[in-house]
């Protein structure tokens, strides 16, 4: 937006909207300017735009969105359908993050670690990789209305770690956290 369409809009003066600016941009919140073409004779408009570090701390609303996709697939398929698909999709994320079932088992442990890790499960696995303790359901909002969300993250386990895994406590049961036991013979 330029200067001119954000003093119009908040109904302050261009000085005050300027200063402001400055202050955003020392700040990272706000990008360096870049020119818009003016219609017509004149100089090109400066415009301001929010940087990456601005649009990663404004609200996000995914969870009712989840919830509302949910609710969509629960009404129009058969709940076998909705576990399909949820197990479709958790797989499809897990085999294109895991290593594959050739790589040994403490590998394919290790890389399903760091991918929990980064999307906020909070992992933790047992010395004999059989059981891997889940500290944090990023999805429990949405999974303590719609439990069938859960068939998303054995599948997306199964996918990272190319083994049968098997969820024997869950968050949304009131465990403290979500246990999954790992069945490495295979599926």
């Amino acid at each position: 937006m330029s200067v001119g369409e954000l003093s119009r809009g908040l109904g302050l003066t261009t000085v005050t909207i300027r200063h402001h600016l400055e202050g955003l941009m020392d700040n990272e919140i706000v990008a360096e300017p870049s020119r818009r073409p003016h219609r017509g004779p004149g100089r090109p408009e400066l415009t301001y735009a929010l940087t990456p570090k601005a649009v990663e701390s404004l609200p996000r609303n995914y969870h009712e969105l989840c919830s509302c996709l949910v609710e969509a697939l629960s009404e129009a398929l058969t709940p076998e359908q909705v576990s399909e698909v949820m197990q479709r999709a958790g797989r499809r994320l897990g085999e294109s993050q895991g290593l594959g079932p050739k790589a040994r088992l403490q590998r394919r442990m290790q890389r399903a670690n760091a991918f929990l890790e980064s999307r906020g499960y909070y992992p933790e696995a047992s010395s004999d990789s059989a059981r891997l303790t889940l500290l944090h359901c990023p999805y429990r909002e949405v999974a303590e209305g719609w439990p069938i969300v859960c068939q998303f993250d054995r599948a997306l386990l199964e996918g990272l770690l190319a083994t049968r895994v098997e969820i024997v406590g869950r968050i949304v049961e009131n465990e403290p956290a979500c246990t999954v036991e790992i069945h490495p013979e295979g599926f």
